[in-house]
């Protein structure tokens, strides 16, 4: 089905964005990549009679926030009862880079910038 955006006073909106009811997918890509209905799927939605509810992620449902805290979290021990461990952490030497010179320019290079054999540089 095809929705297209109100035309908002600032000449925004007017945009025709296609909705996929069953797939779950919406041209302005919001449905799927965060997994969220967009405006355009609520639009849609509320044409056809279904309860907005139905379309949304169950990530984002009460049901699901009151499991993520259902159990019982386990406070880490003060750092003087960790153990100690044989890992050593050992930087990577080809990141690391040590510059000993003038750090090169990245102008570009124009007439303006060549002197001529003879011409006295100009201090501004």
């Amino acid at each position: 089905m095809i929705i297209v955006t109100k035309l908002q006073i600032n000449d925004k909106g007017g945009i025709a964005q296609t909705v996929h009811y069953y797939q779950q997918t919406c041209t302005c890509g919001k449905w799927k990549i965060e997994r969220f209905s967009c405006s355009h799927a609520i639009a849609v939605c509320s044409y056809r009679g279904d309860n907005p509810l139905s379309i949304v992620n169950t990530v984002y449902t009460t049901v699901t926030y009151r499991q993520q805290y259902t159990s019982s979290f386990v406070p880490l021990p003060h750092v003087d009862y960790w153990s100690e461990s044989d890992r050593k952490i050992k930087a990577d030497d080809l990141t690391h880079s040590v510059h000993r010179c003038r750090k090169r320019s990245n102008q570009f290079h124009n007439e303006m910038n060549i002197r001529h054999p003879g011409e006295s540089r100009k201090f501004l």
